[in-house]
């Protein structure tokens, strides 16, 4: 009857970076994390239309 995940949570940041993070360690070595999970979790995506521009500055910040 009741569930303990939110309506929206696997969409949420929280529950994004869990699969991020799964896909990304099956694959890549841990030091490269930050940015693969800026480049596919729409960390940005609240902001709307500016969410790939903060994307790109965060990733620029990164390297």
């Amino acid at each position: 009857m009741f569930s303990s995940v939110p309506p929206r949570g696997d969409k949420t940041t929280g529950a994004v970076l869990h699969r991020v993070a799964a896909e990304y360690l099956r694959h890549q070595r841990d030091t490269d994390f930050q940015r693969y999970y800026l480049e596919r979790a729409d960390y940005f995506e609240f902001f709307g239309r500016a969410a790939p521009q903060l994307t790109r500055w965060a990733l620029r910040w990164i390297d």
